[in-house]
């Protein structure tokens, strides 16, 4: 579990992350540059879906709970392919303030 503090309208609440998980909802398209394994997507290309469990205190904006969302990232994203682990970084903002990722995708045998 993370805990994280979390402030809103000029309150701050310390929250715990526990459970997260990052995943590409569909394929999509971007350049890869195989000489430095760099990748680049162009904005409104990754759909990504976030789980996560919060817990911690209670505060206004409600958000302990599960959450179960899909994000579409409005911006470029960049990343680097080594062998079949992705790994990307994108930061952004929303009504809850400033947010950033870092996630590192790996294939996942068929089931």
């Amino acid at each position: 579990m993370v805990r994280v503090p979390v402030t809103v309208d000029g309150t701050q609440a310390v929250k715990g992350l526990d459970g997260l998980s990052i995943g590409l909802v569909a394929p999509t398209l971007g350049m890869w540059l195989p000489s430095t394994g760099d990748v680049i997507f162009p904005p409104d290309s990754l759909r990504v879906r976030l789980q996560v469990r919060v817990t911690g205190e209670p505060n206004i904006a409600g958000e302990n709970g599960s959450h179960d969302q899909v994000v579409q990232l409005k911006q470029y994203v960049f990343g680097t392919l080594v062998g079949d682990s992705l790994t990307i970084s994108t930061s952004g903002t929303d009504l809850l303030g400033n947010w950033s990722v870092n996630a590192e995708f790996e294939p996942v045998a068929p089931q």
